[in-house]
Protein backbone atom coordinates (compact mmCIF):
# COMPACT_ATOMS: atom_id res chain seq x y z
CA UNK A 1 0.00 0.00 0.00
CA UNK A 2 3.08 2.22 0.17
CA UNK A 3 4.12 4.96 2.59
CA UNK A 4 1.66 6.68 3.99
CA UNK A 5 1.32 10.34 2.07
CA UNK A 6 -1.63 12.20 3.28
CA UNK A 7 -0.12 13.15 7.00
CA UNK A 8 -2.58 16.28 8.27
CA UNK A 9 -2.03 14.64 12.00
CA UNK A 10 0.44 15.59 14.63
CA UNK A 11 0.03 12.57 16.03
CA UNK A 12 1.05 10.83 13.07
CA UNK A 13 4.58 12.55 13.14
CA UNK A 14 6.08 9.64 15.08
CA UNK A 15 8.33 7.02 13.44
CA UNK A 16 8.42 3.79 15.78
CA UNK A 17 12.50 2.89 15.89
CA UNK A 18 11.55 -0.93 16.08
CA UNK A 19 9.66 -0.70 12.77
CA UNK A 20 11.41 -1.24 9.70
CA UNK A 21 8.34 -1.22 7.35
CA UNK A 22 8.87 2.55 6.82
CA UNK A 23 5.10 3.05 7.46
CA UNK A 24 4.48 5.89 10.21
CA UNK A 25 3.12 4.64 13.88
CA UNK A 26 0.75 6.70 15.43
CA UNK A 27 0.53 8.09 18.92
CA UNK A 28 -1.90 5.40 19.92
CA UNK A 29 -0.32 3.14 17.81
CA UNK A 30 2.44 3.05 20.39
CA UNK A 31 0.43 2.41 23.16
CA UNK A 32 -0.83 -0.10 21.32
CA UNK A 33 2.60 -1.76 20.30
CA UNK A 34 3.88 -1.06 24.96
CA UNK A 35 1.24 -3.06 25.89
CA UNK A 36 1.76 -5.43 23.70
CA UNK A 37 5.22 -5.70 24.88
CA UNK A 38 4.20 -5.82 28.74
CA UNK A 39 1.37 -8.48 28.02
CA UNK A 40 3.69 -11.01 25.81
CA UNK A 41 0.86 -11.98 23.65
CA UNK A 42 1.62 -15.03 21.50
CA UNK A 43 1.46 -14.71 17.84
CA UNK A 44 -1.39 -15.70 16.13
CA UNK A 45 -3.59 -13.44 18.58
CA UNK A 46 -6.32 -10.93 17.29
CA UNK A 47 -6.73 -7.60 18.59
CA UNK A 48 -9.72 -5.01 17.81
CA UNK A 49 -9.36 -1.93 18.26
CA UNK A 50 -11.16 1.81 17.37
CA UNK A 51 -9.83 4.76 14.76
CA UNK A 52 -7.84 5.98 17.79
CA UNK A 53 -5.47 3.41 17.35
CA UNK A 54 -5.78 1.85 13.92
CA UNK A 55 -2.43 3.00 11.36
CA UNK A 56 -1.19 1.34 8.51
CA UNK A 57 2.27 1.11 10.65
CA UNK A 58 0.45 -0.20 13.45
CA UNK A 59 -1.25 -3.27 11.01
CA UNK A 60 2.18 -3.60 9.51
CA UNK A 61 4.58 -3.92 12.64
CA UNK A 62 1.95 -6.35 14.33
CA UNK A 63 1.49 -8.47 10.97
CA UNK A 64 5.43 -8.85 11.51
CA UNK A 65 5.18 -9.56 14.38
CA UNK A 66 2.09 -12.52 14.18
CA UNK A 67 -0.44 -10.93 15.47
CA UNK A 68 -3.60 -10.08 13.61
CA UNK A 69 -5.90 -6.50 14.25
CA UNK A 70 -8.45 -5.11 12.63
CA UNK A 71 -10.14 -1.09 13.39
CA UNK A 72 -12.06 1.50 12.05
CA UNK A 73 -9.82 4.16 10.12
CA UNK A 74 -9.80 7.46 10.18
CA UNK A 75 -10.03 9.07 6.95
CA UNK A 76 -6.90 11.15 7.38
CA UNK A 77 -4.53 7.68 7.34
CA UNK A 78 -5.95 6.52 4.54
CA UNK A 79 -3.30 6.00 2.14
CA UNK A 80 -3.69 7.55 -1.64
CA UNK A 81 -2.14 4.10 -2.59
CA UNK A 82 -5.13 2.22 -1.12
CA UNK A 83 -7.47 3.35 -3.88
CA UNK A 84 -10.57 3.86 -2.34
CA UNK A 85 -13.76 5.73 -3.07
CA UNK A 86 -13.47 9.39 -1.66
CA UNK A 87 -15.55 9.47 1.55
CA UNK A 88 -17.32 12.25 0.00
CA UNK A 89 -18.72 10.90 -2.91
CA UNK A 90 -18.85 6.87 -1.61
CA UNK A 91 -21.68 8.32 0.83
CA UNK A 92 -24.31 9.34 -2.04
CA UNK A 93 -23.80 5.66 -2.89
CA UNK A 94 -26.70 3.38 -1.73
CA UNK A 95 -26.94 2.12 1.61
CA UNK A 96 -24.92 -1.39 1.91
CA UNK A 97 -23.14 -0.83 -0.95
CA UNK A 98 -19.01 -1.79 -0.01
CA UNK A 99 -15.82 -2.03 -1.94
CA UNK A 100 -12.30 -4.05 -0.76
CA UNK A 101 -9.06 -3.53 -1.62
CA UNK A 102 -6.34 -5.44 -0.44
CA UNK A 103 -2.63 -5.33 -1.09
CA UNK A 104 0.64 -6.26 1.46
CA UNK A 105 -0.99 -8.54 3.80
CA UNK A 106 -3.43 -5.80 4.70
CA UNK A 107 -6.96 -5.22 3.36
CA UNK A 108 -9.27 -2.07 3.56
CA UNK A 109 -13.27 -2.46 3.32
CA UNK A 110 -15.57 1.01 3.25
CA UNK A 111 -18.89 0.77 2.98
CA UNK A 112 -21.80 2.37 3.02
CA UNK A 113 -24.40 1.73 5.98
CA UNK A 114 -25.83 5.42 8.38
CA UNK A 115 -22.24 6.74 7.44
CA UNK A 116 -19.51 5.73 5.75
CA UNK A 117 -17.01 3.53 7.78
CA UNK A 118 -13.69 2.51 6.75
CA UNK A 119 -11.88 -1.01 8.20
CA UNK A 120 -8.68 -2.17 8.18
CA UNK A 121 -7.50 -5.14 8.67
CA UNK A 122 -3.80 -7.65 8.41
CA UNK A 123 -5.99 -10.69 9.47
CA UNK A 124 -8.97 -10.15 6.53
CA UNK A 125 -9.19 -12.43 3.45
CA UNK A 126 -10.27 -10.41 0.02
CA UNK A 127 -13.69 -11.01 0.53
CA UNK A 128 -14.43 -10.75 4.44
CA UNK A 129 -18.71 -10.03 3.82
CA UNK A 130 -22.00 -12.21 4.21
CA UNK A 131 -25.31 -11.53 3.80
CA UNK A 132 -27.10 -9.90 7.38
CA UNK A 133 -30.82 -9.10 7.78
CA UNK A 134 -30.98 -5.64 8.98
CA UNK A 135 -33.84 -2.64 8.73
CA UNK A 136 -34.21 -0.52 6.19
CA UNK A 137 -35.91 2.75 6.51
CA UNK A 138 -36.77 3.69 3.13
CA UNK A 139 -38.25 0.22 2.42
CA UNK A 140 -39.72 0.12 5.73
CA UNK A 141 -39.11 -3.42 6.22
CA UNK A 142 -35.76 -6.09 6.82
CA UNK A 143 -33.58 -6.44 3.68
CA UNK A 144 -30.57 -8.35 2.84
CA UNK A 145 -26.80 -6.50 3.25
CA UNK A 146 -23.48 -7.35 2.95
CA UNK A 147 -21.44 -6.92 6.05
CA UNK A 148 -18.13 -7.19 7.71
CA UNK A 149 -16.76 -10.62 9.13
CA UNK A 150 -13.83 -12.06 10.64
Amino acid sequence: MGDITRNNSSEESRLDSGTSCGYRISQGGNVVLGLIGHAELAQGTRLYFDNLFTSLGLLAELCKRGIGATGTLRENRISQHMSLTPKNSFKKSKRGTSMTVSSDNMTAVRWNDNAVVTVLSNCATDEPFKTVQRYSRPKEKESMFKCLIQ
